[in-house]
């Protein structure tokens, strides 16, 4: 990874607990201006409550989450994530696609399945 891998690692941990725990301006910070900047942005407060929401009442609660792998494209890498929740024996998966400023790495989209 362009980083260290427990940087990434913290940043989707952080990612997934916002939406464990319903706090969309905590999400805010950790995704990249580009996307917060967008006018057909992805991320809003309805939207977020939306998923927030289906993780919840499909789901359950987070228990875990363990890295499986990346793509690696020029500006960011597509990082996957298998999570567990309380709820069902199934895995989860998690993707988020991450800028590479190695200073200051930020989500640009984050995926739930």
């Amino acid at each position: 990874m362009t980083t260290t891998s427990n940087e990434i690692k913290s940043l989707v941990e952080e990612m997934i607990s916002c939406h464990e725990n319903n706090d969309f301006d905590r999400l805010k910070t950790l995704m990249d201006i580009c996307t917060l900047e967008d006018p057909d942005t992805f991320l809003t407060k309805e939207k977020f409550e939306e998923v927030c929401g289906q993780i919840h009442g499909q789901l359950g609660t987070f228990q875990n989450v363990v890295y499986i792998g990346q793509l690696s494209k020029k500006d960011s890498i597509h990082t996957l994530w298998k999570a567990q929740y309380s709820n069902t024996e199934e895995e989860t998966l998690w993707t988020a696609r991450i800028n590479l400023d190695k200073q200051n790495p930020k989500i640009i989209r984050m995926s739930v399945n």
